[in-house]
């Protein structure tokens, strides 16, 4: 792809990446450049191909999605720095015995972002299934306040329709190791089991 500059792939970049940002990040973008339209976006995408062009034509080939993954690390990058910075104001970060602040600080940050992507992709009764089986996984032995007007079978055969639709959302926006799912369970159940438990 040797017109990889062009105004077309810049505007199809720029037109995925928009689709894709998450709210966190379009704030961050809000608040640096005082607006998160396209005509800013696409701006930081001319410039970010730009920058690494010397590294994309030493590739043999170049295929849309690997222009994509540059632009789009290049504002995970920028955006994690953000973030890291806030929490560390803010104060925020839960104790890490043993482990190093910044292994620390990225692990919440993906955790807490994989938290807001599930919130934002399923649906109120999806949720509370999720809080269902995170629940007795971990109170096995509890009575579980979640979906508790259906039968058993009801709440697995919602289960189960849910982890392909899970597995989707984790395979497009990136898997967790252990330290990170245990954190995405922690901050799911404290931020969105929390509001179902309230209701009831």
């Amino acid at each position: 792809m040797s017109n990889f500059l062009s105004p077309e792939i810049i505007d199809k970049i720029t037109s995925v990446l928009i689709k894709k940002l998450t709210e966190k990040e379009k704030q961050i973008i809000l608040k640096q450049y005082g607006e998160c339209s396209f005509q800013v976006i696409r701006a930081e995408v001319s410039y970010i191909l730009t920058e690494k062009k010397e590294i994309i034509e030493q590739r043999k080939e170049v295929n849309f999605s690997f222009l994509y993954t540059i632009v789009r690390n290049y504002f995970q990058d920028k955006f994690l720095k953000g973030r890291i910075q806030h929490i560390l104001k803010e104060k925020s970060l839960p104790e890490f015995s043993g482990k190093s602040i910044s292994r620390s600080v990225i692990a919440f940050l993906f955790a807490e972002e994989m938290v807001e992507i599930v919130a934002n992709h399923l649906s109120s009764k999806e949720l509370e299934t999720l809080c269902w089986m995170m629940f007795n996984k971990k109170y096995p032995s509890e009575e579980n306040p979640f979906l508790s007007a259906l039968s058993r079978e009801a709440k697995y055969k919602r289960w189960n329709r849910l982890k392909p639709k899970l597995n989707s959302l984790f395979k497009e926006y990136g898997s967790l190791n252990e330290e990170e799912f245990v954190l995405f369970c922690e901050l799911y159940m404290s931020k969105i089991c929390k509001k179902f438990r309230l209701k009831g």
